[in-house]
């Protein structure tokens, strides 16, 4: 092997092995507990990061214990926003994200005015066809 190809080749192996490390160096992750006003967790709920900058979107769930999590967050300000049926919809603004970071963001859904339904019936058809007179006399 040429002197100029062995280097470029250690150079490249060298990148490929310290990519990983560089890579996790510039996450971050967010992580939190949902509430109610009363302090019970809130499982099952709906949770949206996206990234400002960029719209990056992850989402997630609450587990049984009303915990969330959201790890490999590229570095940058987010905004995530909180969901549950029965529960008014809540959003932080402005979450920082920091390298090799995981902050810890804990949110209290306030109870919801329950769903609208809106029941329409009628006895009368909607459209009424009347005969035509004939143009033919």
């Amino acid at each position: 092997m040429k002197p100029n190809l062995r280097a470029i080749i250690s150079i490249l192996a060298c990148a490929l092995f310290l990519a990983p490390a560089a890579f996790a160096q510039s996450t971050g992750g967010l992580s939190g507990t949902i509430s109610d006003t009363n302090g019970a967790v809130v499982q099952g709920a709906n949770i949206i990061v996206t990234n400002t900058a960029t719209n990056l979107i992850r989402n997630t769930t609450t587990n049984d214990e009303g915990r969330w999590t959201v790890t490999l967050l590229p570095v940058g300000s987010y905004s995530v926003s909180y969901e549950k049926g029965g529960f008014k919809k809540a959003i932080n603004e402005r979450v920082e994200v920091e390298a090799s970071v995981s902050r810890t963001v804990d949110v209290t859904l306030e109870v919801g005015a329950s769903d609208v339904f809106v029941d329409v019936t009628s006895d009368q058809p909607l459209v009424r066809l009347r005969p035509q007179p004939s143009l033919d006399k």
